[in-house]
């Protein structure tokens, strides 16, 4: 009996546990081709079979060799997580030249994972003999055509700003480059948001300098608009004026670090927020942070200088979406996409809640420990992690596999899982910190407040576009076969 109800047991889970791992890799794919316009990839069992038999064998000889076919095939080893394999090849996108765009080993892996024309994907895994994961990830129709990149290889959806203007204006002036600053960022993102929501150009207090724009053009345009301001400037008497503030804050010498953030309003308006460290506009200090753009000839500026800031510029600003997306875009967007498996309606991020996240995670970080808060206005999920921070959504909903279905409540093992994917609930905030040993502190709150005892099994619906059994139901099932072919035996 207990042979039979094992057998069973491995034969009925093994699609399950398996299927987590294929929906991930599904998920991770979609979620980065998302971000370039890229329709969705679909799972094909029939090339997954094939991906899982091809990492034994690679896995066996240790040894990552492509094979032969009609579909597209990427291949990689690690030595855990193996999940982690999409986002390795996705990040080829930083060597890749949208303005030659062609084949190259460097970037054969990113270009593969978000081909446009690509519509079906299988996955497999394998452990090897000492441990370590080899990952096959087949697509049909293949990718990586020569002759067809441009129309398949599409730029990270947003609009591509323009340098040029931005450099003219810092070598006019003579004056240093400045750095991106991440904290200030997530900040400006915040705020853009907020302000976009009362559809209200508010200057907010900090130990900052701040600029803000309305537009509903490019909202690159706004640097120009703000020093366009340099008309009304009076450089003979130097000081603040109502008219020309944003634009002195753009030059203003001794600001090193810049943040920023964008939102668009209900309207279509797109709302924008730059901050910047140590403050300008300080009153006394305007003659020497100031440079007459008449007493400097652009070819007074070092050539290489030049493009050194303008390779700097364009790389800042074109990453600016990635990097609002990594704190809180991208982890609202899986959170979106796991509860669409279950039907539950989508969540908005919430600025307060964020700020509010982002201190507490700055608190458990400098004390090394994950401790809730205490609060019941919100749910709250923790989680410290050596990867990418997002991956914490993906630990979370993993604990599907401990939830039983057919006894709906509280449980410490599934409770970021249901808060996940918690019906009622309607706002998302997330706040991520370095720890001292360079891993992340994420915070993630959630109102209204999932985990309510006697609302469980309305809030925490089935996943819709599984076919597969639960553990609960796979675990009768195995038992009714098991005891029926024991008893059959006894005949």
């Amino acid at each position: 009996m207990n042979q039979n109800f094992l057998a069973f047991l491995l034969f009925i889970l093994l699609p399950v546990i398996h299927g987590d791992f294929e929906d991930s890799i599904l998920d991770e794919h979609n979620r980065y081709r998302a971000k370039h316009n890229t329709p969705k990839l679909t799972l094909d069992s029939g090339l997954s079979s094939g991906c899982a038999s091809y990492a034994k064998e690679i896995a066996a000889k240790n040894s990552l060799d492509h094979s032969s076919g009609n579909y597209g095939e990427n291949l990689c080893m690690r030595s855990s997580d193996p999940v982690q394999c999409v986002k390795m090849w996705y990040d080829e996108i930083k060597d890749y030249d949208y303005k030659n765009p062609k084949f190259s080993a460097a970037t054969g892996h990113f270009t593969q994972v978000i081909w446009k024309s690509s519509k079906k994907m299988g996955v497999g895994k394998a452990k090897s003999s000492s441990g370590a994961y080899y990952v096959v990830a087949r697509y049909t129709p293949a990718g990586n055509v020569v002759g067809k990149f441009k129309e398949n290889v599409l730029p990270l959806s947003g609009t591509k700003p323009e340098c040029s203007y931005l450099i003219m204006l810092l070598a006019k002036h003579k004056t240093p480059k400045l750095t991106l600053n991440a904290d200030l960022t997530s900040g400006c993102a915040s705020y853009a948001k907020e302000i976009a929501d009362k559809n209200k150009l508010e200057y907010s207090k900090g130990n900052y300098g701040e600029n803000l724009c309305m537009t509903s053009s490019n909202p690159v345009e706004c640097v120009k608009t703000w020093y366009d301001e340099i008309k009304d400037y009076d450089f003979r008497h130097h000081r603040f004026s109502f008219g020309t503030g944003h634009f002195t804050q753009v030059v203003w010498k001794s600001s090193k670090e810049l943040g920023v953030g964008k939102a668009k309003s209900s309207k279509g308006a797109t709302y924008v927020v730059a901050r910047y460290t140590p403050a300008g506009n300080i009153d006394g200090k305007y003659k020497e942070n100031r440079h007459d753009a008449r007493m400097f000839l652009l070819d007074n500026v070092i050539l290489g200088d030049l493009i050194l800031i303008q390779i700097i510029c364009c790389a800042l600003l074109l990453c600016l979406p990635a990097i609002h997306a990594s704190v809180e875009e991208d982890v609202l967007e899986r959170h979106n996409s796991y509860r669409e498996k279950h039907n539950s309606p989508a969540l908005t991020l919430n600025s307060r809640l964020s700020r509010e996240c982002a201190d507490y995670a700055k608190e458990i970080a400098q004390k090394d420990v994950l401790k809730p808060s205490g609060e019941n206005w919100y749910g709250e999920s923790l989680c410290r992690t050596t990867y990418d921070p997002t991956t914490c959504v993906r630990d979370w909903y993993n604990e599907i596999k401990e939830y039983d279905y057919d006894n709906p409540k509280l449980s410490k093992e599934t409770e970021h899982f249901t808060q996940l994917v918690w019906k009622s609930t309607e706002e998302l905030g997330v706040g991520v910190a370095k720890g001292a040993r360079g891993d992340s502190f994420v915070v993630a709150r959630y109102v209204p407040p999932g985990n309510v005892p006697g609302y469980f099994e309305d809030n925490v619906p089935i996943k819709g576009r599984s076919t597969r059994p639960t553990h609960s139901i796979a675990l009768i099932i195995c038992i009714a076969i098991a005891s029926l072919l024991n008893i059959a035996f006894l005949l």
